[in-house]
């Protein structure tokens, strides 16, 4: 079984930032957005580290302080970096991957992708409030982006996307599982 698959049976759609509140998450002046910007300092930091490698990612995820990303090990683990601030934190110890997790290579990750996901929620559903963004690989889907969102009555929202930033699916009040 997956990340995706396994995280997505706990109720979400490979997300653990979607929740039934929105304490926190207002700043003055409005709801701070993704740092969908800072996925390009965050993977260039991961990637000067680790010169000559071949990257390959188990997970990435954007929320609004903060860039994870999940870099796979030969050896079936992996190192969680947060980028916060600016900054790239030094990993932990490494952790044992997900049972079937499925490493992604870093030239798969399209950073033209992220803004325009979070662009097209905007349009369509202006009063939902982004949580998080991550990708990630499931068995069913391939290489997929999921949002989850808070609806405008606090009901939380996953949005399945493919690699283009085309919807796959919506789960109201739910999560996406692919079958």
């Amino acid at each position: 079984m997956n990340r995706f698959v396994v995280i997505a049976v706990v109720g979400l759609l490979a997300i653990a930032g979607c929740s039934a509140g929105s304490d926190g998450d207002v700043a003055v002046g409005g709801p701070r957005p993704l740092a969908v910007d800072e996925l390009r300092p965050a993977l260039d930091a991961v990637r000067a580290l680790h010169p000559g490698e071949d990257l390959a990612f188990t997970e990435i995820n954007v929320q609004r302080d903060l860039v994870n990303l999940f870099l796979a090990r030969p050896d079936d683990t992996e190192l969680a970096y947060v980028w916060t601030n600016g900054a790239l934190v030094a990993p932990g110890r490494p952790s044992l991957q997900i049972d079937g997790a499925s490493p992604f290579p870093f030239e798969r990750v399209d950073l033209n992708v992220p803004p325009k996901i979070i662009e097209r929620l905007s349009d369509e559903l202006p009063a939902a409030l982004p949580t998080q963004l991550t990708l990630i690989d499931s068995i069913d889907l391939g290489l997929a982006w999921a949002a989850c969102l808070i609806g405008e009555l606090g009901e939380p929202i996953a949005v399945g996307f493919n690699l283009d930033g085309a919807i796959v699916g919506v789960v109201p009040g739910g999560c996406i599982v692919p079958q």
